[in-house]
């Protein structure tokens, strides 16, 4: 088996073109943002908006009027969410000045109800100790300051006007953008498609469709979950007495959009105000259980029953993503991190050379499960290996874990061995785990005795290993298939000479000569192996496991003196059971 690796300088440039080009990417979102982020907007209201303008074309609504009655929809709703919102911000403003004599109280009585009395040693300690860290300031002397003559207003219509005429324009662009996304769906996509894939028009059709239907789905429900979830926030705080209820459930809503921790942070300012404006604490714990109940049901209950799995993407990712992007575009980038994620994602699952996307972000296993184990053997971590067995073998049958799990990564281990990256004393160590691992797995999964009684003459096996103790450990997978109600089985060590293997079999007088052998290497010692049993015990059936060896030659094999070839341990059974019948009819004349 032919193993390539890259050189060392190789690895290097292509780690450090990656660095490079990723940071040159997050400068130019960071730098242009005033221009992305209103172009990132109009597509993720685009992708919401999506499946209201296909359910008004499926009333036989044409493209145009449903683009027109969506959006104008949309462009009242928020309208009207924003009137009501500033309203109510503006008398909240004004309630919290009102009030500013009872929050005072209310915080002095908090801090009196921890801290003790105003005479107590512990209200003593923090009053001194706020008075180092900040210290009285002296006084400052009169400070003449010389002005331009202007406007008193001026300064304050600078401040304002400047970015609510920013907003407003990119707000009218992504406004236009929208429309216009909306109204040439199909034709942006075959553009697009002509960019990316003309060459590959059936995986990028199919990348686009997939990254489109899951990115849509998930934006609209997203929206439609968030905002009921806000209105019904609004209404029971609305219930128990709340005031500015609507301001909070639009605040939740908003909120929402931050991934699992978006809610633990919007339920602070209610429960604050609560706090501060009514008599006693009743309010505050209301407030916070209503919405982190709410919050409870709706993440165990309501969006598994909806999302399902429309993203695939991880926890860990999504934190992530959350953090970088509301870094580069602040709470616009909170909303669109799941989004932007989600495409990302797609693009590495379609596209092989950014198939490292799909590993650093979904949600599957970023190992197989034989490469899971052989991690775990190679770091010696004997439980976390047991952890991997067990999860293989709650949905699959014994002799499918050996064969796809077990054997594979034993061929992994050998592998390092042989390119040099163990030394004797850690492959010991190794090879002891990986049979610690065995023994406890075997145990668990071997048969019950079920009374039945045995034959007289049960058909007697030899299993000799090849070369090493991974062939070794391979054929204790093997035998340990068997049953021994029919089979008499004898596994030799590895340590053992060729001669002293040799009359120990010629005294058993053994049926069944299973050889077993592991790539790498190893074809030229197992061979002759085989040649020597085969002059020997030329009566015996010699079954050859040349596990996971993808380049198996079974003539080659057959030539040598095998009367049975195979790569998996599926196969080297049904080889014996096949023989089993013949084998003891044998042994019955014999008797």
């Amino acid at each position: 088996m032919a193993i390539t690796t890259r050189p060392a300088w190789q690895n290097a440039i292509i780690t450090l073109s990656a660095v490079v080009t990723t940071a040159v990417i997050l400068c130019l979102l960071y730098i242009g943002r005033v221009v992305v982020i209103p172009i990132a907007m109009a597509i993720f209201f685009a992708y919401v908006l999506a499946p209201v303008v296909a359910f008004l074309q499926r009333r036989r609504l044409g493209r145009t009027p449903a683009v027109v009655v969506t959006v104008a929809a949309a462009v009242g709703l928020f309208l009207g969410t924003s009137f009501l919102i500033t309203h109510q911000l503006a008398s909240l403003t004004k309630t919290v000045a009102a009030n500013g004599e009872t929050i005072k109280a209310k915080v002095a009585s908090l801090r009196s109800s921890i801290l003790g009395t105003a005479d107590s040693p512990l209200t003593n300690l923090m009053d001194d100790l706020e008075k180092m860290m900040y210290p009285p300031k002296a006084e400052p002397g009169p400070t003449v300051v010389f002005e331009p003559r202007q406007s008193a207003w001026t300064p304050s219509m600078n401040a304002i006007l400047g970015p609510a005429t920013e907003a407003f324009g990119q707000a009218a662009f992504s406004f236009i953008l929208v429309v216009f996304i909306l109204l040439s769906k199909t034709d942006l996509g075959d553009r697009l498609l002509r960019l990316l894939g003309e060459h590959q028009m059936t995986t990028t059709t199919r990348a686009m469709n997939d990254a489109s239907e899951r990115v849509s789905s998930y934006l609209f429900h997203q929206f439609v979950i968030n905002s009921t979830f806000g209105s019904v926030v609004a209404i029971l705080l609305y219930a128990i007495g709340l005031q500015y209820s609507l301001l909070w459930g639009f605040l939740i809503t908003l909120m929402r959009y931050v991934p699992y921790i978006g809610t633990w942070l919007g339920v602070i300012p209610p429960a604050i105000f609560a706090f501060a404006t009514s008599p006693d604490f009743g309010m505050s714990f209301g407030t916070i259980g209503i919405i982190i109940g709410l919050e409870m049901l709706v993440n165990n209950f309501v969006e598994p029953r909806i999302y399902g799995k429309s993203l695939g993407v991880s926890e860990v990712a999504q934190l992530v993503s959350a953090a970088i992007w509301s870094f580069l575009w602040g709470p616009i980038g909170l909303i669109l991190s799941s989004p932007i994620t989600t495409c990302l994602l797609v693009l590495g699952r379609h596209a092989p050379p950014f198939r490292f996307l799909e590993v650093l972000l979904g949600n599957t296993p970023a190992l197989s499960p034989s490469q899971s184990l052989f991690q775990r053997l190679a770091t010696k971590d004997q439980d976390e290996a047991m952890q991997t067995m067990k999860l293989a073998l709650a949905d699959r049958d014994p002799e499918t874990v050996f064969d796809e799990v077990f054997l594979p990564a034993l061929t992994q281990l050998k592998t390092s061995r042989v390119m040099g990256q163990t030394d004797a004393e850690e492959d010991g160590r190794i090879t002891a785990v990986a049979r610690e691992v065995l023994d406890e797995v075997l145990d668990e999964i071997r048969e019950k005795p079920t009374g039945e009684e045995e034959f007289v003459e049960r058909i007697r096996v030899v299993a000799c290993p090849a070369q090493d103790e991974f062939d070794q450990l391979s054929l204790l997978i093997m035998t340990s298939c068997l049953k021994p109600t029919y089979w008499d089985v004898r596994i030799h060590s590895v340590t053992k000479l060729a001669s002293e293997m040799l009359s120990d079999i010629a005294e058993f007088d053994p049926q069944v000569i299973l050889i077993g052998s592991l790539p790498p290497g190893g074809v030229a010692h197992a061979r002759y192996l085989v040649k020597r049993l085969r002059q020997r015990f030329p009566d015996a059936q010699i079954v050859m496991g040349r596990w996971n060896d993808s380049n198996l030659n079974a003539d080659e094999w057959k030539a040598a003196g095998c009367d049975a070839v195979t790569a998996s341990l599926r196969e080297a059974l049904k080889h014996l059971n096949s023989w089993k019948p013949v084998l003891q009819a044998e042994e019955a004349v014999k008797a």
